[in-house]
């Protein structure tokens, strides 16, 4: 099994995002640790908007820092042996399968999508974080006068236009092939979805929210 890693917003902050550096070095070394084949890691000021060429560069060359000079990815199994790491694996294995146990208890996880008892939990469980958080540069050693960062949205990566992207036909909803091609030209996951509407009875759940723990302490920062 091919594992794939992209390091997480959860942990960034738009207050002083050049500490975001740290925090996505530090994700992408447990990740590079764990054992991943394959690794994204977040531009640091990716909370702001869309990320920058130079946080995009940045991004890529902490991998290749890795890599390269830290030769994590010339070791088998650099966490091979420790007793902290493999207990703790050990408690998260036990314990997710405690919880898949629960979830199917209930009712299965598509029953707790669809009445909201996931989408609350994991609120809760954000709130919980935000209270106990420990942010430098937000709840800790802020700054007294925060210098913005400047965003050069002309030297901005990705910025423009999107080429359109063919989109499929009405009446081929059930036409796989007709599917099949519109995704080799480029159609998004969203555009073949769209033709699959009105297949069957519609459900509606709500979406999970990606939660930032300093989101809570920057209102007015920016």
């Amino acid at each position: 099994m091919a594992l794939h890693v992209s390091t997480g917003l959860r942990d960034l902050t738009r207050v002083e995002p050049k500490n975001n550096l740290v925090r996505t070095a530090v994700q992408a070394f447990a990740a590079a640790v764990g054992g991943c084949d394959s690794l994204s890691v977040t531009p640091f000021d990716a909370p702001l908007g869309l990320p920058s060429a130079l946080a995009e560069r940045l991004a890529r060359n902490q991998q290749l820092l890795l890599l390269e000079e830290a030769s994590v990815g010339r070791v088998a199994d650099p966490a091979g042996g420790s007793g902290a790491i493999e207990a703790l694996t050990e408690q998260i294995a036990r314990r997710s399968w405690e919880r898949v146990q629960e979830i199917e208890a209930a009712g299965g996880l598509w029953a707790l999508l669809r009445d909201g008892s996931i989408q609350e939990r994991l609120a809760a469980d954000a709130a919980r974080r935000a209270a106990e958080a420990r942010v430098v540069g937000v709840t800790l050693f802020r700054e007294a006068a925060e210098a913005s960062l400047p965003r050069d949205l002309a030297g901005t990566g990705g910025a423009g236009p999107e080429p359109a992207r063919p989109s499929v036909g009405a009446g081929e909803a059930g036409d796989f092939s007709a599917l099949v091609t519109a995704a080799r030209h480029g159609a998004s996951t969203a555009d073949l979805l769209r033709t699959l509407e009105g297949a069957g009875p519609e459900v509606r759940v709500r979406p999970l929210t990606i939660a930032r723990t300093a989101a809570a302490f920057e209102e007015g920062s920016t």
